[in-house]
């Protein structure tokens, strides 16, 4: 859902905000409504109330063709394409984990209300990291050490639902060993933001890391965090840094069919010892005809500990009851002729798994507008200056020259 309506809800600069301003993000479409109601919030021209929040597709819609008949859509990030090329992007790094990869380019979203330069646009030009790691083993990385030390200006997510905007200033390696910052290689990531701002010049003092809430992150996410700068508009977020799981890569390859994994050989051969199911094809297609692949994806989905219950059941009785989505009665009974469960063990060379990503995204527009606002100022007449020349820190010219 696009929120809006906070907008009104924000005080001046000057002011201690709000606790419902400092959790604006976390609120759904409903609370939003609330809130207009709570404050009597009018159209500062008109004097009338708005309607409640609805959500909206901020994904930018176009037509395909001549005759415009197929809908399409310009990219909202730049991230998935380098998804979609994970395969080529491991071979390219001859199947070594971990690996990164990076793009930059001109995204677009559908806007509700431009405005504020580069702040609030349409078209934005995006530069993306995706940085796949293995999930096991709590997501470590091996430059952590460098930068464990690095101290971060962080506003926490507990701090916000409390209504507060009190930042804590930390080291990375004891917000990751607190469980403040979710694991390693995030962390690793969010010190190497801060270094980047440092270098290109940005105002040591107008830099925080937010933290997500849980309404404004997304489902699939473990983690994220905002790198905000404070501007004349407020702070503004201009880099992004999440752990996104797995889901990218899973969606991709479920939708596609074509497999997004790694393989990876094992040291030393994992004997496994497991319940497992024998299914005599023969028999089991024509005995239950249409509803076979139902009732073998039913078999599939069961648990090691359902496996186990089942084989009681037809040692005792000779068939087991299953249940089946999507049949009439929801239920289907399978004779010991027709399946077999029993405890086998297998030896397993390798090791398939779905890498995890942890992606800092980097909105190019909202750093450089913020950049040269904390190098420029006006030189004052008590200076022996003309007010009304605006003067540059001599550091961000040489940057740019």
């Amino acid at each position: 859902m696009r929120k809006s309506w906070p907008r009104y809800l924000y005080f001046s600069s000057v002011q201690r905000p709000h606790a419902d301003q400092v959790q604006i993000d976390n609120y759904n479409g409903t609370e939003l409504g609330e809130l207009i109601k709570k404050y009597e919030l009018k159209n500062p021209n008109t004097g009338v109330e708005p309607e409640p929040p609805v959500a909206f597709n901020l994904m930018f819609q176009t037509s395909i063709g001549p005759s415009s008949n197929a809908a399409g859509y310009l990219r909202p990030e730049t991230a998935q394409g380098q998804f979609l090329n994970f395969a080529k992007l491991l071979e390219f790094n001859q199947q070594q984990m971990p690996f990164a990869s990076a793009s930059i380019g001109k995204s677009f979203r559908n806007e509700i209300s431009p405005r504020a330069g580069l702040l609030r646009v349409r078209e934005f030009l995006m530069a993306e990291i995706e940085h796949f790691v293995d999930p096991h083993g709590g997501k470590k990385h091996a430059r952590f050490e460098e930068v464990k030390d690095i101290e971060l200006v962080l506003l926490n997510r507990k701090t916000q639902l409390a209504g507060k905007t009190d930042v804590e200033k930390i080291s990375i390696g004891k917000a990751v060993t607190e469980g403040l910052v979710d694991n390693e290689t995030l962390g690793y990531f969010l010190a190497r933001i801060h270094l980047f701002l440092k270098k290109i010049g940005v105002d040591q003092s107008k830099i925080r890391f937010r933290q997500h809430m849980a309404n404004e992150m997304a489902h699939y996410a473990a983690d994220c965090w905002d790198a905000e700068l404070l501007t004349s508009y407020g702070w503004v977020e201009c880099i992004g840094c999440a752990d996104r799981s797995a889901y990218d890569l899973t969606v991709h390859a479920k939708r596609t069919g074509a497999p997004l994994m790694v393989r990876e050989r094992l040291p030393k051969p994992l004997v496994i010892e497991e319940w497992q199911t024998e299914l005599d094809k023969k028999e089991f297609g024509p005995h239950f005809r249409k509803d076979r692949k139902a009732v073998e994806a039913a078999i599939e989905a069961l648990s090691q500990a359902q496996l186990e219950a089942f084989a009681q059941d037809l040692a005792r009785d000779g068939k087991i009851t299953l249940e089946v989505s999507g049949l009439a009665n929801g239920k289907v009974e399978i004779s010991k002729d027709l399946i077999t469960i029993e405890r086998r063990t297998r030896v397993e060379n390798i090791r398939e798994y779905t890498p995890n990503v942890i992606e800092p995204s980097f909105g190019i527009g909202r750093i450089l507008y913020a950049l040269i606002e904390h190098n420029y100022w006006t030189r004052g007449v008590e200076e022996g200056g003309d007010e009304a020349r605006g003067v540059g820190h001599q550091y961000f010219f040489t940057l740019l020259s």
